[in-house]
């Protein structure tokens, strides 16, 4: 466990370095969602844009950037193209693909979506089959089920990413060593579905690490209080197979160990980017 808590560590630091290697190019971060607020929709995420910054270049190269990712009915926002269904336009193909960089080695579930459900699936056409998971995601608060546009949101209120987000290191007032960029989950959980890397669906909006804490192994009182670790509670939960707590990539590209009896206000303050407010030791 402990060399599989190393290579995670790893893992999310390769993140930090895409990250910011992709912010010295173009001068800002990736979107978190792509087109869930727009017509056509796209229903993608930003995760695919990291791909060329982790020596996936091919694969980057075999995505459509201009299609949908997947196609769901569960947002009030935007309509599908004539024909854009991911299996015609490629997309499915390419987000079937496992990612190393993407997948915890402490978390054992499946690697890859088996809802039997359009929401979790890639298409209206192949609802059975999903894309690739990640156990990585960006620290958002995103609706499930309407658009929210990233740049309506108060800025003392915003994380980093979001529908449509566009956020700059100079936009993070808290400091970059005082605010998270992305977390880990698990890819299995209770209610729900978890994240895949290669597009959005019902319940895959990223991470809220202002509205849950970390490692909740339960998602409300109609059930036990406690699921087998490694099984979170729900969709938007962060939290890891490890004992004790979650890695987190700060927007420095450092990465820490956070605790899960970390403080609500400190959580809440390490997830929105400019709040102003003071951070305590944690």
């Amino acid at each position: 466990e402990a060399a599989r808590r190393s290579t995670c560590k790893n893992n999310m630091k390769q993140l930090g370095l895409a990250l910011h290697n992709y912010h010295d190019t173009f001068r800002v971060l990736p979107p978190g969602h792509i087109g869930r607020c727009t017509t056509p929709k796209l229903n993608a995420t930003g995760l695919t844009m990291l791909l060329p910054y982790l020596d996936q270049a091919v694969l980057y190269n075999q995505y459509n950037s201009s299609g949908a990712a997947t196609l769901y009915t569960n947002t009030s926002a935007g309509t599908f193209s004539a024909g854009d269904d991911p299996v015609a336009n490629g997309n499915a193909a390419v987000v079937k693909n496992k990612i190393t960089a993407f997948l915890c080695p402490s978390d054992s579930a499946a690697e890859i979506i088996t809802y039997p459900t359009a929401h979790y699936g890639i298409s209206s056409t192949n609802t059975g089959t999903g894309g690739a998971k990640t156990n990585y995601d960006f620290s958002t608060t995103t609706y499930y089920n309407v658009c929210d546009n990233w740049s309506a949101i108060a800025s003392t209120s915003r994380c980093m990413f979001g529908d449509n987000s566009k956020c700059k290191f100079n936009d993070v007032k808290d400091g970059t060593s005082n605010t998270i960029m992305m977390a880990e989950t698990t890819r299995s959980v209770y209610n729900g579905g978890t994240n895949a890397w290669g597009y959005r669906g019902h319940v895959m909006v990223g991470l809220n690490l202002v509205s849950y804490p970390i490692n909740r192994f339960y998602y409300s009182t109609s059930v036990p209080p406690e699921l087998p670790q490694g099984k979170l509670g729900s969709w938007s939960y962060a939290g890891s197979f490890h004992v004790g707590g979650m890695h987190c990539l700060l927007a420095d590209g450092s990465v820490h160990f956070v605790s899960e009896n970390l403080d609500t206000t400190i959580r809440q303050n390490l997830a929105r980017m400019a709040d102003g407010k003071v951070l305590g030791e944690w």
